[in-house]
């Protein structure tokens, strides 16, 4: 069984939502906009049309902790950004 994970119109979280879930070995279906296979720019005078990712139910709450970030976006702070700047590079 499939579970939806995560819907949106951001072209953008889309391009991050694949490469979040690919790195993660995470197998996944897009409902909706599919671009690739419809050679359409997926744009409407309304705007973009939404992405609907799938996932088997049994990796759906790891896929979620995954996309979180992408859902739910934190301000990065001006004491992490320093404390970034000022660490040693790995």
């Amino acid at each position: 069984m499939l579970e939806r994970v995560l819907e949106t119109s951001d072209p953008f979280v889309v391009t991050l939502a694949k490469g979040t879930l690919e790195d993660a070995g995470i197998e996944f279906g897009i409902e909706g906009d599919d671009t690739d296979e419809r050679n359409l720019s997926a744009v409407t005078p309304a705007g973009a049309l939404p992405s609907k990712f799938l996932v088997a139910a049994d990796f759906a709450g790891r896929a979620r902790e995954l996309l979180d970030p992408l859902i739910h976006p934190q301000a990065i702070s001006e004491e992490d950004l320093s404390a970034e700047a000022e660490s040693p590079e790995a």
